[in-house]
C-alpha cells in the first residue's frame, strides 16, 4: 500500500517540483546572460505560460522580480547551471 501511495501521490508531486525548478533555472540563466531581454522572450523561450507566472516563480524561489534581479549584481555571481551546455 506505501509503495503505491508514493508512486500515485508522492512521484508526480516531486516531478512537477523538479520540473518547475529546471524551468526556473533555465530562465535564470537567460536573463543572467541577456539582462535586457523582454519578460515575454524568457518566459516564451523557458516554457512559462505566460510572464505572470514566470514572476510568480521568481518571487517564491529567488525573492526578487526577474527584471530587478537581471540588472543587480547577484545575477551573475550566482552559482547557475546552464542545461542545455551541461
Amino acid at each position: 500500500m506505501h509503495i503505491r501511495l508514493f508512486a500515485l501521490v508522492i512521484l508526480p508531486i516531486m516531478a512537477k517540483h523538479y520540473a518547475k525548478l529546471l524551468r526556473f533555472n533555465a530562465a535564470q540563466v537567460l536573463l543572467a546572460k541577456n539582462p535586457n531581454m523582454s519578460l515575454l522572450d524568457v518566459a516564451v523561450k523557458t516554457g512559462y505560460y505566460d510572464v505572470a507566472h514566470l514572476c510568480h516563480d521568481f518571487k517564491e524561489l529567488n525573492g526578487p522580480l526577474p527584471g530587478a534581479w537581471a540588472k543587480s549584481p547577484q545575477a551573475h555571481t550566482s552559482l547557475l547551471i546552464d542545461p542545455l551546455n551541461n
